[in-house]
């Protein structure tokens, strides 16, 4: 910002000078801000040489200095101007955004409650928290530390193994740190210290995959590698052959990659932009750059395939019950439980406009059931106590029993659907030049059956650790020419999706583990984003690509005409501003490239 204000103020100065008529004024602060371009120049330069990356800089140094060396003090000042702008946009398109896992840690939980000797509860900080201690877990809470049961716990693993239902785990069951107490309160006996436990790991997980992320080459340094040798090389053999050094520093001016240092950021920031508007918030340029090469696509299940949550799909009744008397009656007892199938049931009775009963003499057997009376009857809504009745169909899913005076009248199937335009996208993302889909879950396999027939997937990974996920990343990266896509929404996924080429968090408002890991985040879950997000990228690559090849092929026709004099330092530079005005102006078309306000156009990949 300092470089920007010091030569927007000096070509201002320099021009109110030089309309009264005071020249050699004019000429100093034209000087002064050509001046003020080189210490960050060279400072760009060394960092540049230091990362390997030679571009660009190396140019507008030397312009710099030629034109302040000849005496073209107007063009040095614009130059540094053009130099200055550039780097704060290049800057706003890298995105250096804040991925220090704030959300991981702050899922951590800082209180938890000690079980005395007497039964009675103390609330203490987890820090405290010492091996074979024993501790309580209510409903709601997060699991501080790994441990043994010491009562039963349904237990919601979502974040950690992608298993989208809650598990009933029994006395003497080891269960990890990270995971949700989905159901009743329950008691613990720590295994291992917070510090050293699943979750800790998981962190630990995505901060070694961060360390060792390796950030792409700036696209325009891509180009400024072949077209810096050629004006270079121009500019010597001008001098050479008509020993007139001002030629050569025209030679300098006209070709000062501006095209390269203004166009490509800006059609990269246009690409981000034009993504932000349609709910998707890309973190880097470089993103944008990778995702466009992208030819794997590593995807997860729960609540990205899948909607991540249970829902009511089917429900299987006797002949004296209707679907809607049966879920009225389940849904009058479930009322009553905590339990995360017991709210799907419910929230599907309320989706139906369904009126629930009053129900009375409720108990809960966790783990299994909860048993009431609604209207004078024994009512039981839970686990399946016997054999399925001919007229439920056996599929896959999570079966609810329905009882009434024992007697099994009933069944509710709940299962993760399918996102409805899952098919569809995967379908484009072939179409867009993705060759090889992987699922990597840390469901079952039987869980992920559905998933297998329905969508097409190269190749399955089941029961996924987050250690497991990251295998498979690097292993893809090892084998795949282009990028590496990963798609995600769980914690279990955070480590992956810091290490994968474009890490993509499905559906989160930047508050969840995956949004602070990933390159990408899809605010509202939707696969169609996606898509768009892959067209965007294409796009903007071809719009940058196209732009500094507009710029350096036009600067090169200009580089002829100087050589043989016909263009001064000074008039070269404006002419330079108009070539990169022109380019500028096409890197721009990327907003207005796509108006429709469907995700799932193919018009946007043609343009």
């Amino acid at each position: 910002m300092l470089l920007l204000g010091s030569t927007a103020l000096s070509l201002l100065l320099g021009w109110f000078f030089s309309l009264n008529g005071n020249l050699r004024a004019s000429h100093v602060v034209f000087a002064l801000g050509g001046i003020s371009g080189l210490y960050p120049s060279i400072k760009w330069l060394i960092a540049s040489v230091r990362e390997k990356q030679y571009g660009s800089d190396l140019l507008a140094l030397l312009t710099i200095i030629a034109t302040l060396v000849s005496g073209e003090y107007l063009a040095s000042a614009v130059i540094a101007l053009m130099l200055a702008t550039g780097r704060i946009l290049e800057k706003w398109a890298a995105g250096k955004a804040d991925r220090e896992l704030q959300e991981l840690l702050s899922r951590v939980p800082q209180e938890t409650h000690r079980l005395n000797e007497d039964g009675s509860l103390t609330e203490m900080s987890v820090s405290e928290i010492t091996v074979a201690m024993k501790i309580v877990v209510k409903s709601g809470e997060v699991i501080p530390a790994d441990g043994t049961l010491l009562t039963k716990a349904t237990i919601d693993q979502a974040a950690l193994t992608g298993e989208p239902l809650p598990v009933e785990r029994e006395v003497s069951d080891s269960i990890s740190s990270g995971a949700l107490n989905a159901g009743q309160n329950f008691s613990m006996s720590v295994e291992k210290l917070p510090s050293e436990s699943t979750y800790a790991g998981i962190i630990e997980l995505v901060r070694s995959a961060k360390k060792n992320y390796s950030k792409s080459i700036r696209l325009a340094n891509r180009y400024a590698l072949i077209f810096i040798p050629t004006v270079i090389g121009a500019a010597i053999i001008t001098l050479i052959a008509t020993r007139n050094f001002a030629r050569s520093v025209s030679i300098l001016v006209i070709a000062t990659p501006c095209p390269l240092i203004l166009a490509v950021p800006i059609a990269v920031v246009s690409g981000m932009s034009m993504a932000a508007k349609r709910g998707v918030i890309v973190r880097s340029g470089a993103a944008l750059e990778k995702l466009a090469e992208a030819q794997t696509l590593l995807i997860d299940k729960t609540g990205t395939l899948t909607l991540g949550g249970l829902e009511v799909i089917n429900v299987y009744f006797s002949t004296e019950y209707t679907k809607e008397s049966l879920l009225q009656l389940a849904a009058s007892i479930d009322q009553h439980s905590p339990h995360v199938v017991a709210k799907a049931i419910v929230g599907a009775a309320m989706k139906s406009g369904i009126d629930l009963k009053l129900a009375s003499n409720i108990t809960e057997d966790q783990g299994v059931g909860i048993t009431g009376e609604v209207e004078n009857k024994s009512v039981y809504v839970g686990k399946i106590r016997t054999a399925l009745p001919h007229w439920v169909p056996l599929q896959v899913g999570l079966y609810v029993g329905v009882e009434v005076e024992n007697h099994l009248v009933g069944v509710i199937e709940c299962s993760d659907p399918i996102r409805p335009d899952a098919k569809r996208c995967l379908d484009e993302l072939i179409n867009e030049g993705i060759t090889r889909i992987v699922l990597v879950t840390g469901d079952s396999e039987s869980g992920s059956k559905v998933i297998m027939s329905e969508l097409p997937i190269s190749e399955p990974h089941y029961s996924l650790t987050p250690e497991g996920k990251l295998a498979i990343v690097k292993a893809e990266m090892e084998r795949t020419k282009g990028s590496v896509i990963l798609i995600g929404d769980g914690i279990n996924d955070s480590p992956a999706l810091a290490a994968a080429d474009v890490g993509i968090a499905m559906g989160g408002s930047a508050a969840t583990a995956a949004s602070e890991a990933a390159d990408i985040v899809i605010v509202q879950p939707s696969l169609t984003r996606i898509v768009a997000t892959l067209k965007i990228a294409k796009l903007t690559v071809r719009r940058a690509i196209q732009s500094a090849a507009l710029g350096m092929g036009l600067s090169t026709i200009g580089m002829v005409f100087a050589a043989n004099g016909s263009i001064k330092p000074s008039e070269g530079a404006f002419l330079q501003e108009g070539i990169d005005l022109l380019s500028i102006l096409w890197a721009l078309t990327v907003l207005v490239a796509y108006r429709g306000n469907r995700f799932d156009q193919s018009t946007l990949s043609k343009r």
